[in-house]
């Protein structure tokens, strides 16, 4: 989800709704991990406080039985020595 105006709280949980409703747990998790980004950022480039927001969020991940994912592909945030290598296959 990339929010690119802030939104009214209202239109916040409407989209969660619809998201939880329209697609998977997962699409749910991934929304939660944006707008808490989202919120977090216009916190501090404002400096104000969101607890409506917060408390729309915190009522969504209370639903989840996962936490937010941070990554589609959680194997390309391994850290690797330097010199090691990975085998990776790929369907052409």
């Amino acid at each position: 989800m990339n929010i690119k105006r802030t939104i009214n709280a209202h239109t916040l949980e409407y989209y969660l709704i619809k998201i939880e409703k329209d697609f998977s747990e997962h699409q749910l998790a991934k929304a939660i991990f944006s707008i808490e980004g989202h919120i977090a950022y216009y916190e501090a480039r404002r400096k104000v406080n969101r607890p409506t927001e917060r408390s729309i969020v915190d009522k969504f991940k209370a639903r989840l039985n996962t936490t937010p994912a941070t990554s589609d592909y959680p194997d390309e945030v391994q850290e690797f020595s330097e010199g090691q290598t990975k085998q990776v296959v790929v369907n052409v």
